[in-house]
């Protein structure tokens, strides 16, 4: 029975724009990708040429600041040549262009507000459209089977935005959706002993088919139910998002819950980007929605195997148009083909936000990943986060575990700090009570303030 409620309130959403209930359409593009992850990448491809060839043109026609590059002359033939004569969007080019980043004609669709979750500083503002919510929906719903998940049956989110948790009473439809969705939030802004025993048992009781998670909130939650010997419950899958999943993170994860582990990349503004599958070869691409770009320093395609600047093309929104768009994060784009067969585009990886990126006195650049398989796994330490103040100063922020105050492993870390960034490098630690989670409810594990 809730199963088939699921799939009734997957045909209406509460429009946010307040005019009432509309039809939905999360299921034709839930269909449409789960179709187009078995065709052929040349297929999807081809798919992607159309996609963007429209949004671009729809941009310069409609679009001021668009239309004031003055780039007229396109095709779809060449769309992918095309594409790269428009200079990448960044964060700030949209703060400045304000209203400008709109189009002048009417968009017949119902649109509302969202924002980034500021990881990187003041949050960013986006109008977005009903075929953009949609469609993040109905992938998203596609990419849970990967974790185990069918439509409508139950999963737990370990999430950390109050925008995304707290309903206020206007939104009683929002309420409604998750229960017929078969969807449990547990909220990681608070995250003590006494609340993840709590999670543990609700977890035990509700039995989720999916648990999705934040990265750091599943890595507490593991480290918990390792020092108290708490049996962790067991789901079909796990898919984690909002943060780097490291290899050791995820081997770590898998032996913890006895589960799959699936990494999920994607973001408010662009929603579902892309997704590692059941063989983790890299991350599948969602060609659907997104058109996506590696570029080096100078704007340029990096290679295949080669990390760049993750550069997004979104190719179903209309309301407000993002074409060549830096998200902040950095990746690497592999021409190698996963063994399960899909017909996507793989990232072979993706680093993180830039803002991750330690640097050294010699210009060499540090993923911040590599400080994060430090400490990851660590008993000892509850949170942590580590910060490069200056090119040659690196503070450790530590939350340890009281009841395992072992500090051994502290040598070991700063002499492995320093091999990557200089033995000249002055490594401070600081023991602190609590690292509190940004606006976006995660907590940044690494922080470079070093441009």
């Amino acid at each position: 029975m809730k199963k088939l409620i699921s799939y009734m309130m997957l045909q209406l959403v509460g429009n946010r724009s307040a005019k009432g209930i509309i039809l939905s359409h999360q299921l034709k593009y839930y269909r449409q990708f789960n179709q187009m992850q078995w065709k052929t990448l040349e297929e999807n491809t081809d798919y992607q040429r159309r996609k963007v060839y429209q949004i671009v043109k729809f941009a310069i026609e409609n679009v001021p600041y668009y239309r004031d590059l003055q780039i007229t002359e396109i095709s779809e033939k060449t769309i992918f040549e095309d594409i790269k004569r428009f200079p990448v969007l960044t964060k700030d080019i949209i703060r400045r262009e304000g209203e400008r980043m709109l189009p002048e004609c009417e968009v017949k669709d119902w649109t509302y507000w969202n924002q980034s979750g500021g990881t990187t500083g003041e949050p960013l503002k986006f109008m977005h459209s009903g075929a953009f919510f949609d469609a993040g929906q109905g992938v998203a719903l596609a990419l849970d089977q990967w974790a185990g998940r069918k439509i409508g049956d139950k999963q737990i989110r370990l999430w950390g935005s109050e925008r995304d948790i707290v309903s206020g009473k206007k939104d009683w439809m929002n309420k409604i959706y998750r229960w017929a969705r078969n969807e449990k939030f547990l909220n990681t802004f608070m995250m003590d002993d006494d609340k993840m025993e709590s999670y543990l048992k609700e977890m035990d009781s509700y039995k989720p088919s999916m648990i999705l998670a934040y990265v750091q909130s599943l890595r507490e939650l593991a480290l918990y139910a390792e020092r108290s010997g708490r049996k962790l419950y067991s789901p079909k899958g796990i898919m984690t998002s909002a943060g780097t999943l490291t290899k050791e993170a995820a081997e770590y994860f898998a032996k913890k819950f006895q589960c799959p582990i699936i990494n999920r990349y994607g973001s408010r503004e662009a929603g579902p980007i892309a997704c590692s599958c059941e063989k983790n070869e890299g991350l599948h691409i969602n060609m659907l929605s997104n058109y996506v770009e590696v570029l080096d320093d100078q704007d340029k395609n990096c290679e295949y195997g080669q990390a760049g600047r993750i550069i997004l093309t979104l190719l179903g929104e209309y309301a407000m148009p993002l074409i060549r768009y830096d998200i902040g994060d950095s990746g690497v784009l592999t021409d190698r083909k996963c063994s399960c067969g899909r017909g996507l585009q793989l990232l072979d990886c993706v680093h993180g936000r830039r803002i991750d990126i330690f640097k050294t006195v010699d210009g060499r650049k540090v993923y911040g990943d590599y400080f994060t398989h430090l400490l990851y796994i660590v008993p000892q330490v509850k949170q942590f986060q580590i910060i490069q103040n200056k090119i040659e100063h690196v503070t450790v922020k530590l939350v340890l575990n009281e009841s395992n105050c072992n500090r051994d492993f502290i040598d070991e870390l700063i002499m492995n700090i320093k091999k990557v960034l200089g033995e000249g490098v002055q490594v401070d630690i600081e023991e602190v009570d609590e690292i509190p989670p940004q606006k976006s409810g995660k907590r940044a594990y690494t922080i470079s303030y070093v441009k």
